[in-house]
């Protein structure tokens, strides 16, 4: 089954039977997503120097979901998050495994 923009749509089902039906073909990688919740869980850090400390309302909803994201790959706490940046920065074209949408859903449904 196609789209109008000829990406094709991709259906799943949950281990419970519910339909999950996306517009488009998401392509996650693991390197990217661990950057990415370590960017929301440790924002201080990305900060610019002399900068104050920038948060919204947006940030507790924005770290629990990263904090859910990144269980999901068993790394837990800064160490983890950190010892995986640096086997990562060891080759920088890797993305690192394909991560299924429907596997991250299944997270978040428990």
């Amino acid at each position: 089954m196609r789209c109008h923009s000829s990406i094709p749509l991709a259906v799943g089902y949950l281990s419970d039977g519910w339909k999950t039906r996306l517009t488009r073909i998401l392509e996650l990688y693991k390197n990217s997503l661990v950057a990415l919740c370590g960017m929301v869980l440790y924002h201080a850090k990305y900060t610019a120097q002399d900068q104050p400390d920038q948060t919204s309302n947006a940030l507790q909803p924005a770290q629990a979901i990263a904090e859910k994201v990144l269980r999901h790959f068993a790394i837990t706490g800064l160490k983890r998050y950190q010892t995986h940046l640096r086997t990562a920065a060891k080759n920088p074209y890797a993305r690192g495994e394909e991560v299924s949408v429907f596997d991250l859903l299944e997270e978040f449904r428990r």
